[in-house]
Order: C-alpha cells, then structure tokens, then sequence
C-alpha cells in the first residue's frame, strides 16, 4: 500500500469536514512550531527539512488528487508552495538576531 491509498482511507471529504474557523495568529504560530519540534526530535536539521518537504509534497498531492480543492491544478499548487516556502525561508533570514 502506498501513503496516498493509506491517505485516501483516512481522510473525510472536505465537504464532509465540520467548519473550523480559521486559526488565530498565535495558533498558527504554535502548529508550526509544534510541526518543527516534532521534525527536529532526534534527528538532523537537514533529515529533518527533507523529511518535512516530503510530508509537504504528499499533503499537497492528496489535497489536488482527492479533490479537497476545487479545482486546483497541481502545478498551480507546487508553484504556490515554493513562493510560500520562499517567503517564509526570506523572512526568517531578516528576522535573526545577530550571531556573535
């Protein structure tokens, strides 16, 4: 069995889903620290980036191929994901204290 047959058994429909409203600032803040805590236990920061993208591609994937975004296109998708990967990574850059 592939991850995305395992994927498809597991999730509901997105017009089956209850509604959520979006979450806040500090919500977000706190899943993806949450996310990156969990991706760094034990292992490399690199294993970890790779391990990480890899989830990143097979969430996207599922979401275009199960239809949980009307009508995305899945280059569409990936070309929305690295600008938001990018934006993210530029931002973090800026954002560093100063080293010693």
């Amino acid at each position: 069995m592939n991850i995305l047959s395992a994927i498809k058994r597991r999730v509901t429909p997105q017009d089956q889903q209850p509604h959520r409203a979006p979450p806040t600032q500090k919500e977000f803040n706190d899943l993806v620290m949450r996310i990156i805590k969990t991706a760094t236990t034990d292992v490399s920061v690199v294993d970890a980036a790779a391990a990480t993208a890899q989830a990143l591609g097979t969430q996207i994937g599922a979401m275009v191929g199960f239809g949980h975004l009307p009508e995305a296109e899945m280059e569409t998708m990936l070309a929305a994901a690295h600008k938001t990967v990018d934006d993210f990574a530029r931002d973090t850059m800026a954002n560093l204290p100063d080293r010693p």
